[in-house]
Order: structure tokens, then C-alpha cells, then sequence
């Protein structure tokens, strides 16, 4: 559910928003595709419900490829 309103989180296309957007205006989004990877829906659900992923190999940036968990901060919402 969504961490900002709890509505249902939903498949937008390129990212994952709030069925909320339309009634009460929650901007509460997830892009689909973080540093070159895309982020399956496990991993959604894991971020949302656990506050972390697991481990996602192949995150790039200019100059390095890495892996890594994703984490939700709660403070900053995002």
C-alpha cells in the first residue's frame, strides 16, 4: 500500500503510483528503472512492505556497475 496515504500502489507504464492520484492528489511514485535496472514488482513489494529490497544486481553509473538494496526512508518518504 501506499506509504503516504495507504491506497493501493498500481502499474502506471514507467513507474508505479498511488490509486489515490485522482481523489486526494497523492503524488506517492516508484520508477520502474533506477540506474540503468529495472526493478521487478518482488522488489516493490518487498520496499513497501519491509522498507527494503534484496540485493539488486547491476545498478550503473557513468564510470561503475554495483549492487545493491534499495531501502524506503521513512522520514523522507521516499
Amino acid at each position: 500500500s501506499c506509504k503516504k496515504c495507504n491506497g493501493t500502489i498500481v502499474d502506471k507504464g514507467s513507474f508505479y503510483g498511488c490509486s489515490n492520484y485522482k481523489n486526494n492528489h497523492c503524488d506517492f511514485t516508484i520508477s520502474k528503472k533506477i540506474l540503468g535496472k529495472t526493478i521487478t514488482q518482488k522488489n516493490i513489494k518487498l520496499l513497501l512492505t519491509e522498507g527494503k529490497t534484496e540485493v539488486i544486481n547491476g545498478f550503473t553509473t557513468k564510470d561503475k556497475c554495483f549492487n545493491a538494496r534499495l531501502y524506503f526512508d521513512e522520514k523522507e518518504n521516499r
